[in-house]
């Protein structure tokens, strides 16, 4: 049943409230009409939105705000949260009361742990970034990642140059879609 009204550019389309969450979960945000192709304003279909697709939607509007550049996710690996590389490190009056290189020290503001923004690892304490590269710790994670991507491999799955995470193929379809990236093979 068609339960709603979305504007694009001048055009109205009708959608019932569950084809609209199909819309977003398929094509993230903007969401995009299924006819005309246009973004659909937002205020038109935020009302008939689930709260978890409202707080699904209200991250992808935040992660867009983001160039890709400055984004920085938490190490966490039960939490990570999108961050500003701006917004999640460390004022410099703190980094300074460091005796080693801190430069890239950063902290979650959803969970509160600290992590590396250039090495992409929870915070090596006492360490330098060019340290912690020559210590066991990156070792072992280097070994992590080697069995990530041969996993990866085998089961053809792809890397996003854009955020470095791994993106599976779902079904037959050759459409590899991440949030920065849409791949067609």
């Amino acid at each position: 049943m068609v339960s709603h009204y979305s504007k694009t550019k001048g055009e109205t389309h009708r959608f019932c409230s569950a084809c609209l969450e199909y819309l977003i979960y398929l094509h993230g945000y903007p969401a995009t009409c299924a006819f005309c192709g246009e973004s659909l304003i937002d205020e038109d279909y935020w009302q008939v939105l689930s709260p978890s697709l409202k707080e699904l939607v209200s991250m992808l509007k935040e992660e867009k705000s983001i160039p890709s550049k400055e984004k920085a996710y938490c190490a966490n690996q039960r939490c990570s949260a999108l961050h500003s590389k701006a917004e999640a490190r460390l004022p410099e009056e703190e980094l300074s009361k460091l005796d080693y290189d801190a430069s890239g020290l950063a902290e979650c503001k959803k969970c509160k742990q600290r992590f590396c923004l250039n090495c992409h690892v929870p915070w090596h304490d006492f360490m330098s970034c060019e340290d912690y590269k020559k210590s066991d710790l990156a070792r072992e994670r280097e070994v992590d990642d080697k069995r990530l991507f041969r996993l990866a491999e085998r089961n053809l799955w792809i890397r996003c140059n854009e955020c470095e995470r791994i993106i599976e193929l779902y079904g037959i379809c050759k459409n590899v879609h991440c949030r920065h990236i849409s791949f067609v093979s």
